[in-house]
């Protein structure tokens, strides 16, 4: 005989021959099992998916954060036109008050001359 042929099998007289073996009928656990891992996708294609689902949430928030960043930009505008415009103000009303401050002076300037008017009538008439 060549070397690394086949030969069938010597049964032995002494041992009964095997009887023919059974497929056992997989339960109903098994058979659940069995299709929710032919339904579940592979980890790699899970992993895959999980990666996708990130990017999209990744720019969606990207996206998020650069309309509230474009949001704060005009807001910070705004504040700065309403500063510049509450200085402006505030320089009239500086300027306002030195110009009430002023009439003042010249109104009690010239009821102090209306008074010595009034003084020198009234001496005038005596």
């Amino acid at each position: 005989q060549a070397r690394g042929a086949l030969t069938p099998p010597v049964l032995s007289p002494t041992l009964p021959p095997r009887p023919p073996q059974q497929q056992q009928q997989p339960s109903a656990d098994d058979n659940k099992d069995r299709q929710q891992h032919a339904d579940a996708p592979t980890s790699g294609s899970r992993l895959l998916d999980e990666v996708f689902a990130l990017r999209r949430e990744n720019a969606q928030l990207r996206a998020e954060a650069q309309r509230e960043n474009r949001e704060a930009e005009v807001l910070a505008a705004a504040v700065g036109r309403l500063e510049a415009v509450a200085s402006e103000q505030r320089g009239t009303i500086e300027t306002l008050e030195v110009t009430v401050e002023e009439l003042r002076g010249q109104l009690s300037a010239a009821d102090d001359a209306r008074q010595a008017a009034v003084d020198d009538a009234g001496t005038v008439r005596e």
